[in-house]
């Protein structure tokens, strides 16, 4: 299984996690990670087309399967608790549309 490490150290915002989602997995394309919408639903839309680039076909390209380990995760969770709950329903989520498909895509807290 593919390993990718997402560090979230010192982020308390969720613009600040969901920038840091993008960079890593170069979503809107590596030139401009900026280019896509930055926001809960954005990010589960992305996820499910992680395979073949993205929404737009810019983005990376991941080979499943992906294990996908989110570290120092704490301050963004005392921060944004609320938010914090919606990313960890957004990776729930996405985990489970893969797995409907046979698919693996997981998603650990470490």
């Amino acid at each position: 299984m593919n390993k990718l490490n997402i560090d979230l150290k010192e982020l308390n915002t969720a613009e600040q996690v969901l920038r840091k989602f993008g960079k890593v997995f170069e979503f809107g394309g590596s030139e401009n990670s900026e280019a896509w919408g930055k926001n809960w639903d954005a990010l589960f839309d992305s996820f499910t087309a992680i395979e073949t680039g993205g929404i737009s076909g810019t983005s990376k390209k991941f080979s499943l399967p992906l294990d996908v380990i989110i570290l120092n995760y704490s301050t963004f969770k005392e921060s944004c608790p609320e938010d914090f709950k919606i990313l960890n329903d957004v990776l729930r989520e996405t985990t489970n549309e893969y797995e409907i498909e046979g698919k693996q895509l997981h998603f650990r807290f470490e």
